[in-house]
């Protein structure tokens, strides 16, 4: 199943490490014991200077499975 996700969630400007593509793409991908993985995350545009706590990661990932959940009984629902 594919689908597209575009957070609400806005950077910080970096005050002593930006974040890095891969470490958003690291944290996005830990699905734990869920039914799901990630794989072609397409970060876009990130600039050199942007910082976003862990915590809000976390909470964007939660977001995104929430609405794979969504997406997946949807799609048996209309069967």
């Amino acid at each position: 199943m594919k689908f597209k996700y575009k957070s609400s969630s806005k950077f910080e400007k970096a005050i002593n490490r930006p974040i890095t593509k891969e470490e958003i793409e690291k944290q996005l991908s830990k699905t734990g014991n869920t039914s799901f993985f990630m794989n072609d995350i397409a970060i876009n545009d990130l600039p050199d200077n942007l910082f976003i706590p862990t915590s809000r990661l976390n909470k964007i990932r939660r977001e995104i499975l929430d609405e794979a959940s969504a997406n997946l009984l949807n799609y048996y629902k209309k069967r």
